[in-house]
């Protein structure tokens, strides 16, 4: 898990939801806007990044790569998300500066002596910690980074595209509680649609119609990026554009 994402400025915790959010935001600006600038090399297997030295690849889809590495890494080691990614001390939280110097990068051992040390294992009890919780707001929010990097890699990197896109239908098949997470839930099936093309997602999404019209406020931008189609999908759009205007009208006065 060791792997990917962008750490807060000034710390160096990561959370699912800004991890996830980020990745859906730059897939899909890359979609929307034909990101195809290239100013940076970026190699994750040998973990460098070189700025001012192109390497022949669209830079947002580098960094859509990044940041969903380490949404999938959560889901390759435990099947879930995690919460949260931190380091244990407020000394490290706070450094600033170069972060690999925040840990002795070795494994923490409470058997070794202090100041003892291996090859790979120390007795400094320094390594980050990872929380994890019960938030379906957040899960969705993983399950829809997961599904656009599942169509917006798809040529770039088929491999781990065909991956985020496995992961992403796994996690939307598990049981959660999610009355509090409606708006994300909706935003997650549109990147399944977008992504599968699968007939079980457009039919979750028709038989929320009324709960999306109600809450388009917070679920219109989703929906609204969804293909055209003939009835029945006119007798869903046509409350949904009602429902905007009202909005649109209440925000402006």
């Amino acid at each position: 898990m060791n792997v990917g994402g962008w750490h807060d400025a000034g710390d160096d915790d990561l959370r699912i939801e800004s991890q996830a959010d980020e990745v859906s935001i730059l897939a899909r600006a890359y979609e929307a806007f034909g990101l195809d600038y290239d100013d940076t090399t970026v190699d994750e297997s040998e973990r460098i990044a070189k700025i001012h030295q192109p390497d022949g690849k669209p830079d947002a889809l580098q960094q859509v790569e990044h940041g969903v590495l380490t949404v999938l890494g959560s889901f390759r080691a435990m099947g879930r998300f995690y919460r949260g990614i931190i380091t244990p001390t407020l000394h490290q939280y706070t450094m600033l500066g170069d972060e690999s110097n925040s840990t002795d990068n070795l494994f923490y051992d409470a058997s070794l002596k202090s100041a003892e040390r291996t090859a790979t294992h120390s007795s400094k009890p320094d390594d980050r910690l990872l929380f994890t919780e019960q938030n379906a707001a957040h899960e969705y929010k993983g399950i829809a980074a997961l599904a656009a990097c599942g169509h917006v890699l798809k040529k770039y990197n088929p491999p781990l595209a065909d991956e985020c896109t496995q992961a992403a239908e796994a996690l939307w098949s598990q049981p959660r509680n999610d009355e509090k997470a409606f708006n994300e839930k909706i935003v997650a099936a549109v990147e399944l649609l977008l992504t599968t093309g699968k007939s079980a997602y457009r039919q979750f999404l028709l038989d929320q119609r009324s709960g999306i019209v109600a809450s388009i406020d917070g679920t219109g931008w989703a929906v609204g990026r969804l293909p055209r189609r003939p009835r029945p999908a006119q007798r869903f759009r046509t409350p949904a554009q009602a429902r905007a205007r009202e909005q649109a009208l209440k925000e402006k006065h």
